[in-house]
């Protein structure tokens, strides 16, 4: 008899420190919840972005970071910026504190960019005004994701897609809550996490919205309830149900929240996304 297939969770990191201290200054547990999730029934692929490093590194370099309905402008200064943050510095970090930290677990994480065997395909973003050299994805190659998988290693995927509209061109920088919404759907994930640093998406009283639907979504926008950069994240998460079972924008902050919101039916914190 063939060995039950193990449940995909695909897990977007953001406002985490991992293991460090949330920006409230509680203790992050999000470290703890990926190591207890991979010890137990579940595959873990982890996708990050890394908006504010990237902002701090243009400062330095002499460039204000721009932004466009909740997205970020990327010209060839900030794409090169990007590249050396994500695949660099922000990616190794994660693999390097993953191993650490797991490695007595028999969990062991691989740094992996949407370059690598063209696991990200994409092609210029225009539907958002001119923001530049961002991404659209077109295509997902998980061949490589795959092998990772198979060998038993944890992936830590930075989200640069190849260009397949413009040579010249090469790569995209890509939302990191896109790119996960896009391997949550090719994985066929049982669930796909967004971690931010809110209480989930919130009403026009500020209260968390436990449930909401594509139809809920396109109201909610149109009355201006929902608005800025929770607008591209929820499409994400919209995103990702064409292939995932289960969807959640959660807040990471309160202790142990990821792993709650993956094994428990009823989610504690956050908003969950039906069809």
């Amino acid at each position: 008899m063939a060995p039950e297939r193990k449940k995909v969770i695909v897990v977007k990191l953001g406002g985490s420190t991992l293991g460090g201290q949330t920006s409230t200054g509680t203790p992050d547990t999000t470290l703890e919840d990926i190591l207890k999730l991979a010890a137990e029934d579940y595959t873990v692929v982890l996708v990050h972005g890394g908006g504010n490093a990237i902002s701090g590194l243009l400062k330095q370099l002499g460039q204000e970071p721009r932004f466009l309905n909740g997205l970020r402008v990327t010209d060839r200064p900030a794409l090169e910026a990007t590249l050396m943050m994500l695949r660099g510095r922000i990616n190794g970090e994660l693999v390097s504190i993953i191993n650490q930290a797991g490695q007595s677990r028999g969990i062991l994480a691989v740094g992996l960019c949407g370059l690598d065997g063209r696991l990200l395909e994409a092609r210029r973003d225009t539907a958002h005004g001119d923001i530049g050299l961002v991404g659209e994805i077109t295509g997902v190659n998980p061949a490589v994701l795959d092998m990772v998988l198979e060998k038993g290693f944890l992936p830590v995927v930075s989200p640069i897609g190849t260009a397949v509209d413009d040579p010249s061109v090469g790569m995209y920088n890509i939302n990191a809550d896109n790119a996960a919404a896009h391997l949550a759907a090719a994985l066929q994930a049982d669930a796909c996490v967004f971690l931010t640093d809110v209480p989930g998406v919130l009403d026009r009283e500020k209260q968390t919205i436990p449930r909401l639907n594509r139809a809920a979504v396109g109201r909610l926008v149109d009355e201006g309830v929902i608005y800025g950069g929770m607008i591209p994240k929820i499409s994400s998460a919209l995103k990702a149900l064409e292939g995932a079972s289960r969807v959640l924008i959660i807040d990471g902050r309160p202790a142990n929240s990821l792993y709650q919101a993956v094994t428990e039916s009823e989610l504690k914190v956050g908003t969950v996304f039906t069809a």
